[in-house]
């Protein structure tokens, strides 16, 4: 489903503590891919950190494209990016943005994440995915609805009537 229907399928009371992750794969992975990021080497090879940048601008891109139809769909929606606040070391998580997912979500704020080129302090840098994102806060604040927003290509996003294929799935997390 579009992002921009998504928030007429969650309950009022939910939306605003339901923590949502863009599927951004389709926007870096080709770059990421290309380049070698999940693979470290940012600080030795000049391939690897312009992916490294360019992994970044797509999926913020796409990040902003979700925030911006939750947010004309009466969603009090924010962009937070994992990039600065999350790091890995050898691909595990190793610090993690909750504090300030934790501080969006007392503000009544719908913090909107997804999967991120971050510095490993191994590897220098890898790919952490959306789902290791989600993973961590659903252990750390337990929220009834998480919401992954996956499927149509990004230039139907624009039209939800052009992206019928898209499917949302919801289910809930025992406490």
């Amino acid at each position: 489903m579009p992002a921009c229907l998504l928030a007429a399928h969650l309950p009022t009371k939910t939306a605003a503590c339901a923590p949502t992750s863009a599927k951004a794969g389709s926007f870096g992975h080709h770059t990421a891919s290309q380049t070698g990021v999940a693979h470290g080497g940012i600080a030795t090879s000049p391939t690897v950190r312009r992916g490294f940048a360019d992994t970044r601008a797509s999926v913020t891109r796409l990040n902003q494209l979700v925030v911006s139809a939750l947010l004309a769909a009466g969603v009090p929606a924010v962009g937070l990016s994992p990039c600065g606040a999350w790091s890995t070391r050898g691909r595990a998580v190793a610090s993690d943005g909750c504090a300030s997912v934790a501080g969006l979500l007392a503000a009544g704020l719908v913090p909107v994440l997804h999967g991120d080129a971050v510095l490993d302090a191994e590897l220098g840098c890898t790919i952490l995915s959306g789902d290791l994102i989600i993973s961590r806060l659903c252990e750390r604040f337990r929220p009834p609805v998480v919401a992954f927003l996956v499927g149509a290509a990004p230039a139907a996003c624009a039209k939800p009537q052009a992206c019928p294929q898209r499917q949302f799935g919801r289910q809930s997390l025992a406490a």
